[in-house]
């Protein structure tokens, strides 16, 4: 049989006092000893009876709840599993328990040996195996690894199966005492040795050495197997009961030898073998600990101190137990002899032994102390008495050849495989668990329960001796009362159950202490369950006495507020009495309100000296009680909204101000103006005081004129910081008040007036004048220029206004310039610049230009005449004929002529001395002149020979400006496309909106000016255009008006130019080649094939070098190669820009697309 040696059975700890066990050395009423349940025998729906001892539980066949002969159990404590040996149904049933490894179910969870619940042939009816069994007689059990050994006795082996998973017919892993699993033969069909086994039976586990005892029945030893290393069919590393592993000799009564050992049990505690020798009809003991260790008392033949041996073949037992010498086998039906010895069990918590032997009783040895022959049974289960013997009974209290049991340290329950019975028996005793007393106090009541578990009847308990505290009771199973003296008292209890019995598993006493204490007189002041506010809620706290007072000595405790304008407190005295000592009496502290804003006042609550005429509690110290009462007075500066806005008419606004709480002095608050120039404050200051704080104060406010178109301003009514003695209000911060000061009529702006009269070419003089609308914030600065000095000229080039004189009109006088030419009364303009000043209202302001007319004095030409004006003056550098000449070839047309009229070449070094003149035919057509290559100017001028009068404007060209070839208007005649813009347009002028997009998106889209908005608003952005683009062309729009700079203005030349650049670009000569035909860019929605196009080009032209591919996408390396093409030819398609030597763009745009137009029709 086979327990846990890592069991800890705890039966009482000793807190309180010890544990008492009452033994009785021979006893007449063991027979009253009762199984309290079973497993095996089940009535017919299923219950538990005791009365019935069949085979399977009466059924035909074999089932989960019935047994066949059961002999081993073994106990998992730590898993709560219980296996049985079913030794005659060749299998091992597993039962799952539960926390307190009592019985849960009847029917077994797992079977291992049988497929199923329902077989159970030897080896499931064929060989041996794995996972099948035969008899199976012992089971041992470790937790360490979970391991399961079980003792196959008919095929003389022992498996080891590991069961921390459990299945049905599950496999053992290892094989004791046979070469393999399939090997069943008695010593292997071989004299006996170190790894056989004849008829093994029982078995222990010794996890202090990792031993394996093994009970070798029919060989009559005891072998020792070391499980340190796994392996099928070890060696015995000792043997017990013989010599040596190999010694064949029969069974034999000596201190040496054995006869039939039929089981084992391991005392780890001590180290001892406890061995079964069944035939010897004893116990032996073996001292098994390491050689060396210094033996206590184990057995009266070992003396104290000595020193053990060891384990070692053939050694002697150290002492046994149910005879009187080594050499004698006597048998009896006594308290210490046994008739044939089936198994044996040790609980080394309590230091019992039980022993099953053929008679059908369990006895049960104290071996506290282990006396020499007799050594005497302390109880006997089974029979009657001590004497008795035969084959039992059936019931609840007889037991039929019983063979093993298993104890549960939980409880000291313990199970008895009752094997001539089939079944399993469970028994459950008295075991009192509580340890200890709590103390009591005098005065207070007093209640312990004693617990106890299990019993075999009704338990009563008494003081066996010792005495209870005075007030105390012992009432049933519990100590109740109330203490009346202090002190430590000392007492035994004895719990006993009314099964008749006596004895240890009858009985338990236990000595408790209780220790009473006598309460200090004192008062015990109850937490604050919060605070007051001043909004008039409350708290509360109690006082109860800590100890009782004495009749008619009655307590009272005086109550007070610290601070009577933050809380008062109600009752004003609580008194205790012998009655109500310990009763807790409640106070009530209400909040009171001040109007003043002084925060959370923490305050008290004032408890007198306790006063009685009982001396423990007269004039005993209460401690006080301390709260806030919150505040709900929150200081703060209460101003109104302002009433409206102020205006610079004087229009005003008001507001009024108060405080939240009362203050606790006066608190006065400065009033001003955060900007005089918009608003003025009255009054100058506010006083509250501690009887006004509460009552508004108006504050007016009023507008302020300033002249100045600012607007609408807004401004701040400043509050300063407040002068008071209140530190509150002194903290807090003062609002300002916002304030808009409306402005009036006053609104920037330039006023022009009208020109006075016109100027003549005689001299006269007109004059207008400028003024501003409004004050400025700082000067504003106007420019003034005339757009044509050849007919007049202004007084002054620019004007200043300042805050003093922004309202003085400031006169601009315009005379009329002589120009001894028959042009008729001209019209020009005196432009001025925008205003330029740090006033952001008057900074960058458009201002009217003032559209003035000359008077020619100028006789008209003769008849045959007319007004001549040349429209075109076209030049081209067309080869250098020598180091010093050069070819010029001009084009001029003219709006008017005669006959005899006579065109001037006129070329010279500078622009202010004129050279030789070469006088050529006027013939509407193209020319060519040879000029010296040094000139720099050339001029051309209608003259008629027939009257000097009769002459046309000169026009000028710096001679750079015609190096280049205008593709655009070269050969163009203008009289093939209808014009594109069709009238003047000016900044400020009465434009015609249409024509303003069609201007805005001419300069934008052909002229890339990408800034321009096209609107239809000649706005400042379009002026802006239109000067770059005067001055791009400057030969062509400038230069016939003598202008050096850009006018803004689209007027004849500017929009005769416009329309030849654009109708140039419409309408090209059929016959033109132009394999180029779109524009493209990086970035730009661009036409794939046309890009392919470029690309291709560009690479043929080694402009695009190592790439080969025919992308339609315009990348950045086709970017780079159109600005290297550019760079190259930068003066047919940089320079026309006016941008010489400016960087190339990338753009594959007009005169980029021109010049590769011109080189790939030249190639082809």
């Amino acid at each position: 049989m086979k327990h846990i040696w890592n069991k800890t059975i705890a039966i009482v700890a000793v807190v309180a006092g010890i544990v008492i066990l009452v033994f009785n050395a021979i006893s007449p009423a063991w027979a009253s000893f009762a199984a309290t349940d079973i497993l095996g025998q089940l009535n017919g729906v299923g219950n538990p009876n005791f009365n019935q001892f069949s085979i399977n539980s009466g059924q035909a066949g074999t089932v989960d709840y019935g047994l066949n002969s059961p002999s081993a159990i073994v106990l998992d404590k730590d898993n709560h599993r219980l296996f049985v040996a079913d030794r005659n149904n060749n299998r091992v049933l597993v039962f799952l328990l539960n926390t307190d490894n009592d019985i849960v179910s009847h029917h077994a969870d797992y079977v291992i040996g049988q497929p199923d619940f329902v077989s159970s042939d030897e080896n499931q009816g064929g060989l041996p195996a794995a996972n099948t069994l035969k008899n199976p007689s012992g089971l041992s059990y470790t937790n360490g690894g979970q391991k399961l050994f079980v003792s196959d006795t008919g095929n003389n082996r022992v498996l080891i199966f590991n069961v921390t998973t459990i299945t049905n017919n599950m496999s053992a892993y290892e094989v004791i005492g046979q070469p393999d699993f399939i090997s069943n033969t008695a010593n292997q069909g071989v004299s006996q040795n170190a790894q056989t086994l004849y008829t093994p039976v029982g078995i222990d586990y010794d996890e202090i050495k990792n031993y394996l005892y093994v009970a070798d029945f029919n060989n009559d030893r005891v072998l020792v197997f070391d499980l340190s290393v796994p392996g099928n069919n070890r060696s015995a590393i000792y043997v017990l009961g013989k010599p040596t592993m190999t010694t064949v000799q029969p069974g034999f009564a000596s201190q040496t030898r054995f006869n039939k050992p039929r089981d084992v049990s391991f005392d780890p505690l001590n180290e001892r073998l406890f061995v079964a020798d069944y035939q010897n009809r004893r116990v032996v003991v073996f001292d098994v600990r390491a050689a060396g260790s210094t033996s206590n008392v184990l057995c009266p033949l070992i003396p104290p101190a000595q020193a053990t041996t060891g384990l070692a073949d053939g050694m002697p037992g150290s002492c046994r137990i149910g005879q009187p010498n080594w050499t004698t086998n006597i048998g009896g039906n006594t308290a210490y002899n046994f008739q044939l010895l089936f198994g044996v069990e040790y609980d080394y918590n309590k230091e019992l032994l039980y022993t099953v032997d053929q008679t059908s009783r369990l006895l049960v040895f104290d071996l506290s102390t282990i006396e020499d022959y007799p050594k005497n049974a302390v109880s006997v289960f089974g029979q009657p008495d001590f004497t008795s013997g035969g084959s039992g009974d059936h019931s609840a209290t007889g037991l039929y050849n019983p063979f093993s049991a298993a104890i549960n340290p939980i409880d000291g329950s313990f199970y008895i495989a009752d094997t001539g019975n089939n079944r399993v028996l469970k028994y459950e005793f008295i075991s009192i668990t509580t340890n200890s007393m709590s103390n009591g106090t005098v005065g207070f009541y007093y209640s312990e329960p004693i617990s106890y578990i299990d019993s075999q009847g009704i338990v009563s308990m008494e003081i066996v001796s010792g005495s209870l505290p005075p007030g105390l009771t012992l009432s049933g199973t519990s100590i109740t009362g109330t203490p009346t003296v202090p002190g430590v008292y000392d007492f035994f209890v004895r719990a006993v159950d009314d099964s008749g019995g006596s004895g240890t598993f009858y009985s338990q006493t236990i000595k408790f202490t209780i220790t009473v204490d006598l309460l200090p007189a004192g008062v015990t002041v109850g937490a604050v369950s919060g605070d007051t506010t001043e909004a008039g809620s409350t708290s509360t706290f109690s006082l109860v006495l800590n100890s009782p007072t004495l009749a008619g000595q009655n307590v009272t405790i005086n109550l007070s507020s610290g601070d009577p304008t933050e809380g008062t407190v109600s009752p004003s005295s609580v008194t205790f009495t012998t009655a109500n000592w310990d009763i807790p009496q409640t106070v009530t502290i209400t909040g009171v309100d001040d109007l003043v804003a002084d925060g959370n006042v923490y305050y008290s609550i004032v408890t007198g000296n306790t006063v009685s005429t009982y001396s423990e509690y007269d004039n005993l110290a209460v401690p006080d009680v301390f709260l806030y009462n919150i505040d709900d007075d929150i200081p703060n500066y209460l101003p109104s909204a302002i009433s409206g806005h102020t205006t610079e008419a004087l229009g005003t606004a008001t507001f009024t101000f108060k405080l939240a709480t009362q203050p606790t002095g006066d608190v006065v608050i400065p009033l001003s103006s955060s900007d005089p120039t918009e608003g003025t404050v009255s009054p100058s200051s506010l006083t509250f005081t501690t009887s006004n704080w509460n009552i508004n104060q108006t504050v007016t406010v009023t507008g302020v004129d300033d002249n100045i178109d600012d607007g609408d301003v807004p401004y701040s009514v400043i509050t300063g910081t407040a002068v008071t003695s209140d530190s509150v209000y002194a903290a807090l911060t003062t609002p300002d008040i916002t304030v808009i000061n409306d402005d009036d009529d006053d609104t920037v702006g330039v006023t022009v007036s009208e020109i006075s009269n016109n100027t003549s070419e005689s001299g006269d003089a007109a004059t207008f004048s400028v003024v501003l609308n409004s004050e400025p914030l700082d000067d504003v600065t106007i420019s003034l220029m005339s757009s044509d000095t050849s007919e007049g000229v202004i007084s002054i080039s620019s004007l200043i206004f300042t805050t003093t004189n922004w309202n003085i009109p400031q006169v601009v006088t315009v005379t009329g310039v002589d120009d001894s030419i028959y042009d008729g009364d001209v019209s020009y303009s005196i432009i001025t610049g925008d205003s330029v000043s740090l006033d952001p209202g008057y900074s960058g302001m458009i201002v009217d230009d003032v559209l003035a007319l000359n008077l020619d004095n100028d006789p008209p030409p003769p008849p045959g005449g007319g007004v001549v004006i040349i429209e075109n003056f076209d030049l081209q550098v067309i080869r250098q004929t020598t180091p010093t000449t050069a070819d010029l070839r001009f084009i001029i047309s003219s709006a008017g002529g005669g006959s005899n009229t006579t065109w001037l070449m006129v070329y010279s070094t500078d622009s202010s001395a004129l050279a030789t003149m070469t006088k050529v035919p006027w013939v509407p057509q193209m020319y060519n002149v040879t000029i010296p290559r040094g000139a720099r100017y050339v001029y051309a001028q209608y003259f008629d020979a027939n009257d000097p009068n009769h002459k046309s404007q000169v026009l000028s060209r710096p001679l750079q400006t015609f190096e280049q070839t205008n593709t655009e208007t070269q050969n163009f005649d203008p009289s093939t496309c209808t014009p594109y813009i069709n009238s003047y347009m000016s900044l400020g002028g009465a434009n015609n909106s249409l024509e303003v997009v069609k201007l805005q998106t001419f300069l934008r889209d052909e002229e890339g000016f990408s800034n321009v908005r096209v609107n239809g608003v000649y706005d400042r952005a379009t002026y802006n255009a239109v000067v770059n683009f005067q001055e791009r062309y400057f030969s062509d729009v400038l230069a016939p008006w003598f202008n050096q700079h850009g006018t803004g203005r689209v007027f004849v030349t500017t929009k005769k130019k416009i329309n030849e650049i654009h109708c140039a670009r419409i309408s090209k000569p059929v016959n033109e080649c132009r394999y180029f035909t779109e524009y493209a860019r990086l970035g730009g929605e661009n036409n794939p094939e046309e890009v392919q196009k470029i690309r291709s080009f560009l690479q043929n032209e080694m402009f695009l070098t190592g790439d080969s591919s025919t992308s339609g996408l315009y990348d950045d390396l086709l970017s780079d190669a159109v600005r290297r093409f550019q760079a190259k030819y930068s003066g047919d398609i940089v320079d026309p820009w006016g941008q010489r030597n400016a960087e190339s763009s990338g753009w594959w745009y007009i005169t980029t697309q021109a010049k590769a137009n011109q080189i790939y029709c030249s190639s082809s």
